[in-house]
């Protein structure tokens, strides 16, 4: 089964949602999981490491043929400007590449067997969502796949994730995704 997984990276809260092709039809994809990797420590390398290590548990069990990330850039306005501030902008960006540097250890492995992996993807917020409110994100995936959220939660990365890989596999990919979610979709936290 031909999986996709995508990430909507924080330093606490790591978002995901996993994507897979339809058996019948190869151009339609169905969310078949989605949820959070969570950086439990107070201390942010202790988060960095351990959200490392859950992704690549991650990937070892689904074994997707692609990975996407938001790419952290600095954000205008009030926000933006106290994350860079603070250096959160720059540790999110740590993590970033802590993520990228774990997958491409796998593509280099895979590569050394004759099998072609793609290295990591990047989508920029404003490429996928426009800039627009969490709630309005919130209502798309509701409407779409039929799962509902707080839009004022700290722990709902995995709704960012799920309408980023939608538009993903959408724009990017040119594939049709599934109204609705798989029957068998699975919300895990880990």
């Amino acid at each position: 089964m031909t999986k996709y997984l995508f990430l909507d990276t924080a330093t606490k809260y790591t978002g995901y949602a996993v994507y897979e092709k339809m058996m019948l039809d190869a151009h339609v994809v169905v969310l078949s999981e989605y949820g959070l990797l969570k950086g439990s420590s107070a201390d942010v390398d202790s988060r960095i490491l351990l959200i490392g290590e859950k992704f690549m548990g991650l990937v070892t069990r689904i074994k997707p043929v692609a990975v996407v990330q938001e790419f952290p850039y600095f954000q205008a306005g009030v926000r933006g400007t106290h994350a860079a501030r603070q250096g959160d902008t720059l540790q999110l960006a740590r993590l970033c590449g802590n993520l990228e540097r774990e997958w491409n250890v796998m593509v280099m492995e895979a590569r050394s067997r004759n099998f072609r992996m793609p290295l990591m993807h990047h989508v920029k917020y404003n490429q996928w969502n426009g800039q627009l409110p969490k709630k309005v994100t919130c209502e798309r995936c509701a409407l779409h796949f039929g799962i509902c959220s707080n839009p004022n939660s700290i722990e709902n990365n995995w709704v960012d994730a799920i309408m980023m890989g939608k538009w993903f596999l959408e724009n990017r990919l040119e594939l049709v995704v599934a109204k609705g979610k798989s029957p068998n979709v699975v919300h895990n936290d880990y």
